[in-house]
């Protein structure tokens, strides 16, 4: 009986450790996902900006 108990222990420890290596690698891609959507987010600020400036200095015909 107590083998029993023993094999159900580690199989139980050795889904665990699966489960934390899956979840770890997880946590990795979500600072990944975190990190692209940033840069995006820094691009787009600057996209913006540089529209804003083009359509205050675009000639308007009145030279």
């Amino acid at each position: 009986m107590e083998a029993e108990g023993t094999a159900t222990r580690e199989a139980l420890d050795g889904i665990a450790r699966a489960l934390n290596t899956r979840i770890d690698d997880v946590r990795e891609d979500i600072d990944g996902v975190r990190e692209d959507v940033s840069r995006v987010r820094e691009w787009q600020a600057g996209h913006d900006a540089e529209h804003l400036l083009i359509s205050r200095h675009t000639p308007r015909g009145d030279t």
